[in-house]
């Protein structure tokens, strides 16, 4: 091989190792076009914590756009919390990209809010890109205690009820995060006056808001004419919140006590074809009063009934 044919495969080699280091420059340079292209065509998503303690404004983010790598470019947001309610909720610096929060969020009113923005030329006002989106997520804090409906619940009992569950249904919700430790919560009976017989909370299947309430022993209208009982629910969430329910159960006399003569034996004299009143016989009865229970039905059971 002669020293002029060398310089030519050096030559050809040096152009193709050239040749190649541009194409891979080239193919680097569209590559990274392509992710800051197909950057700029995702939303995303901020968190923000409900009701922040400030102090405010607050910063939220930083907008950017790389059409212009310099500070020819300015911004303008417009969307939930910005031109739509709640209004002013969300300012931009239309220079520097920064957002701003400027109160507290109860993420119960407004879980989460889509904003956009678009990337202006500073100077001619032009719009330089499509209508870009972020969305603002308020991330969920145990503010809220799961309430009872009706916190107040009045139910009628008789006496002679069996044992079991009774027409008393308790139901409650919880307005935080639905199926997270901040919106579970149990109920359990705190206190009952009178203590017995014993009451408690049973299971309703297919759902865990509601329960019912239940006894063990029996009512005695004599002993206690009213029960107040005091039911609680509790959240899991971190610190837990709780309220409290109360529930009246007016016991309703039945006829669990039969009528009592005043006397084992009666006397009475009355005088041949004679046409009066000649004895009257007094009972008792511990039922309540002007009831059906406590009203007597005197019937003759022995003895000359064709004299009465």
């Amino acid at each position: 091989m002669t020293k002029s044919t060398l310089f030519l495969i050096l030559l050809a080699l040096v152009d193709v190792a050239a040749s190649s280091k541009k194409d891979t420059s080239n193919r680097e340079k569209r590559d990274a076009v392509l992710i800051r292209s197909k950057r700029r065509w995702v939303l995303s998503t901020i968190d923000l914590e409900e009701n922040m303690p400030g102090p405010y404004p607050a910063l939220v983010t930083q907008l950017y756009n790389d059409k212009k790598e310099d500070n020819s470019v300015k911004f303008r947001i417009k969307g939930d919390g910005v031109t739509q309610g709640p209004i002013g909720l969300f300012t931009i610096e239309e220079n520097s990209g920064i957002v701003y929060v400027h109160r507290p969020i109860d993420r119960e009113m407004y879980p989460i809010f889509h904003v956009d923005f678009d990337v202006l030329d500073r100077l001619t006002g032009d719009t330089l890109d499509k209508t870009l989106s972020f969305n603002v997520e308020i991330k969920d804090k145990n503010d809220n205690s799961p309430q009872f409906t009706p916190s107040t619940i009045h139910a009628p009992v008789p006496e002679n009820t069996p044992e079991g569950v009774l027409q008393a249904t308790l139901q409650a919700h919880d307005n935080d995060l639905k199926d997270t430790p901040n919106s579970q919560f149990t109920m359990k009976v705190v206190s009952q006056d009178p203590a017995s017989p014993k009451l408690t909370l049973k299971d309703l299947p297919f759902t865990t808001t509601v329960k019912q309430l239940a006894f063990t022993g029996c009512f005695d209208y004599d002993k206690a004419r009213q029960y107040k009982v005091l039911v609680e629910a509790r959240d899991q969430g971190t610190p837990t919140m709780s309220s409290t329910a109360t529930v009246i159960l007016d016991i309703i006399d039945s006829n669990t006590h039969p009528p009592e003569f005043s006397s084992a034996t009666y006397n009475t004299e009355v005088m041949e074809m004679e046409l009066k009143e000649i004895l009257r016989i007094g009972i008792k009865d511990k039922d309540t009063p002007n009831t059906p229970g406590s009203r007597a039905v005197f019937s003759i059971l022995k003895g000359f009934k064709m004299a009465f």
